[in-house]
């Protein structure tokens, strides 16, 4: 079992580019599926420690070690930070109608999704 796991994840050296998958609730639409990191992103050093199959490695080198800053963020703040898109889901919890600029997804022009309100009458659909 352990030499199918070494087999299927191969080492990674140190310095060595890698690219983490970015859950979806995470991600805007027009973001990147991932993002490229060294033992950091080009934002800073990733808080948490990924095990070797939350990662895979990079075929070309997009950052260098020493242009990684030492300040430590969350891989959601560093997808954000990174994305050229600044978007991610919008919700409105309204209790009637959508039909006012209170509704969030109205105030962004966005319709309102199964993520909105399930039960509740809406004419932003």
């Amino acid at each position: 079992m352990l030499q199918r796991s070494s087999k299927k994840f191969p080492s990674v050296d140190i310095g060595q580019n890698v690219l983490i998958r970015i859950p979806d609730v995470d991600r805007g639409r027009v973001a990147p599926r991932n993002v490229m990191a060294v033992l950091g992103t080009p934002s800073g050093v990733l808080d948490k420690l990924y095990a070797r199959n939350k990662f895979q490695t990079a075929e070309h080198n997009f950052i260098e070690i020493d242009n990684v800053p030492s300040e430590q963020l969350t891989l959601r703040t560093a997808a954000a930070v990174d994305s050229q898109s600044k978007q991610g889901f919008v919700k409105c919890e309204c209790k009637k109608n959508c039909e006012n600029k209170r509704c969030n997804c109205l105030k962004k022009l966005v319709k309102c999704n199964s993520k909105c309100h399930s039960s509740s009458s809406c004419r932003n659909k």
